[in-house]
């Protein structure tokens, strides 16, 4: 290749756009001066319009002095490096200037910091701003609400910020923000004034996106979302963390507003059987197919009920962690065979047995089944063995039994399965497995895709430790995990990583 800098330039910008090439664009202006770098950023910023504003990354240093600063269009800045005094230094240089996406999150930015990125004509492009745990407080929130200068955003981060109920208001009623699509304000424990006054918005009306997560947010607040046209464009809508209760899960599945919802997140949001029967029947969520209803007693008669729902057979993505789900939920939630669109579930933490773990095999409607979370249950080796044998589940990539106890037998019949050689992601953490266990799984020709093998807390030793490495059957394995596995001193699983046949093997043990 020639050692022409701007030769080099040329190339690249005609080929295609990726983070190396963009690492090697910024590496040609380092050898030109004067007149000859401006021509050179001149002809590259007509080249780079074609690129993802994504790919055009800035210093991670807000101060630190580059040639290629006019090219920038995405700066993400290091955690709790940077405070009021370096965003004042960062708007004097100028450097903000065609600057789209600026993330400035876990920094120490404050008030002050807001109300200076608030004044600055420089942010005029930005369309995404990320300044989660900043503590810009009240204050910064009404400042940055009231800027002229950031009419062009479109995505807003402000993650646990304290803004209070007047940053809510002042967010509401911002003449200037009427272009965001996306809004995360999660943790910002404000109750249901934030969400009453969220609610009350009229220029808010174009949001795709809202997390109003942990804000301490009840029935009265979810009311007002639910009657408020804000919600009239959504797309997704996560209220995790906060205690709604049935009512409030009933206000919302009946509100028109929200008949165009697709993703809905009531993680740990006080729901019980009664809630997931008022969500089941509600009237305008037909069109979900990403839910979370993790850690709510759901239990097995709320799971019969979502079976039933008008959006089960759209959901791709179900979420049901620590429900309080046992053999007979799940056999309810899978003898309607309407999961046929379902590629990801989570029923980790619950009450499945080995009979549980044989519906889900029996499903026929869960052939597009991609990833199956079943940790911390008791489906024990019986239940293994139907997972194994299931002539329905030959789409999973990621399979997680862990702590279900499923022992040799078990980790046998996964090892002579015949439909899981598409899985590249297994884990038998704490699954009572030991060194015959670990040997089978090094011998075994049913497990061609595996790239991640989590096996921690299993005394497989390190003669079983090394029957995995030296494996020519897990050969496009990557990442190996053998935490408290017996191996001994760290001079035997020095050994065992020296024995490794794979040279792209990382060994954790």
């Amino acid at each position: 290749m020639t050692t022409d800098p701007l030769a080099q330039l040329r190339a690249l910008l005609h080929g295609e756009p990726s983070e190396e090439v963009w690492e090697a664009v910024c590496r040609c202006f380092r050898g030109l001066d004067g007149a000859l770098r401006e021509m050179a950023l001149e002809y590259a910023q007509e080249h780079l319009e074609r690129w993802p504003d994504r790919l055009r990354k800035g210093p991670s240093e807000p101060t630190r002095q580059v040639p290629w600063w006019p090219l920038v269009r995405t700066l993400h800045f290091g955690s709790s490096t940077t405070g009021p005094e370096q965003i004042k230094a960062l708007v004097a240089s100028g450097r903000l200037a065609g600057v789209t996406s600026l993330d400035l999150s876990h920094n120490t930015i404050g008030p002050e910091g807001a109300k200076v990125l608030a004044a600055s004509p420089q942010v005029s492009d930005l369309t995404t701003l990320n300044l989660n745990f900043n503590n810009i407080g009240s204050d910064g929130a009404a400042a940055l609400a009231a800027s002229k200068h950031l009419a062009g955003l479109q995505t807003l981060e402000w993650v646990e910020n304290l803004i209070g109920e007047e940053g809510f208001e002042a967010l509401a009623s911002s003449k200037h923000l009427g272009g965001l699509t996306t809004l995360n304000l999660r943790d910002n424990r404000v109750g249901d004034a934030g969400a009453v006054a969220l609610a009350a918005s009229k220029s808010l009306v174009n949001l795709t996106s809202l997390d109003l997560s942990a804000n301490r947010m009840g029935y009265k607040g979810a009311r007002a979302l639910a009657a408020s046209p804000i919600l009239g464009n959504l797309d997704a809508l996560e209220l995790n963390d906060n205690g709604l209760g049935t009512w409030a899960v009933r206000a919302l599945g009946g509100s028109r507003h929200l008949a165009g919802l697709r993703r809905l997140g009531l993680r740990g949001a006080a729901i019980n059987s009664s809630g997931a029967r008022a969500l089941a029947v509600a009237k305008h969520l037909g069109n979900l197919n990403w839910l979370d209803l993790s850690c709510n007693e759901v239990e097995d008669e709320g799971a019969a009920a979502l079976a039933s729902a008008r959006f089960v057979g759209h959901l791709t993505w179900l979420g049901l962690h620590g429900c309080w789900i046992g053999d007979e939920g799940v056999r309810a939630l899978t003898s309607g065979q309407g999961l046929g669109s379902l590629e990801s579930l989570d029923l980790s933490a619950n009450e499945v047995g080995a009979q549980g773990a044989a519906a889900l095999a029996q499903d026929v409607s869960l052939a597009r089944l991609a990833t199956l979370n079943l940790k911390e249950n008791d489906i024990g080796a019986q239940g293994a063995v139907a997972l194994a044998s299931s002539s329905v589940l030959g789409s999973l990539v990621a399979l997680n039994l862990s702590a279900n106890f499923i022992g040799h037998k078990g980790v046998e019949a996964l090892t002579q399965s015949k439909i899981l050689g598409n899985l590249t992601t297994l884990n038998l953490t704490h699954c009572r497995a030991g060194e015959g266990s670990a040997k089978l799984l090094a011998a075994s020709t049913a497990l061609p895709s595996l790239e991640i093998l989590t096996l921690n807390y299993n005394w497989i030793g390190e003669r079983g430790a090394t029957a995995l490495v030296t494996s020519p059957h897990l050969s496009n394995l990557r990442e190996l995990h053998l935490h408290d596995c017996g191996i001994g001193d760290w001079e035997a699983a020095n050994r065992v990583k020296q024995a490794s046949i794979h040279p792209n093997l990382v060994i954790y043990a």
